[in-house]
């Protein structure tokens, strides 16, 4: 048996054996889940902070959370963009394309409106 032959038998037990364990891997690992939508879809934390850090493009990694059924936590998202110095416009920039591949249009003009109508809250609490 070759080097490589081994590795990826050593591969696939290891993948067994997380599935057997119920271990997270992967983007799953570092994505926490923070709470669950009224349908039942799963908020997870840390998306921003995932695309900068692991420089993952926001489309496949929108599409990956919207294959599983899982949905960022939008507030969570736009307040770490706020915090690396970006502006309103550029986040809903930012945010559009990715979000209409993953969801569809219509989903993607009820986050960034919400996101618009949520910025304008915070602006009056100031």
């Amino acid at each position: 048996m070759s080097f490589l032959e081994s590795k990826k038998i050593q591969k696939k037990r290891m993948s067994r054996r997380n599935r057997k364990s119920g271990r997270r891997t992967g983007a799953a690992y570092v994505l926490p889940q923070v709470g669950i939508t009224t349908d039942g879809k799963r908020i997870i934390g840390g998306v921003y902070e995932f695309h900068e850090t692991y420089g993952m493009p926001l489309q496949g990694l929108f599409c990956w959370l919207a294959d599983r059924d899982m949905v960022p936590d939008w507030i969570n998202f736009y307040h770490e963009a706020c915090r690396n110095n970006m502006k309103h416009d550029r986040i809903m920039t930012k945010l559009r394309d990715p979000l209409e591949d993953a969801w569809g249009t219509e989903f993607a003009d009820v986050v960034c409106d919400t996101l618009t109508k949520w910025k304008a809250l915070q602006n009056q609490d100031i």
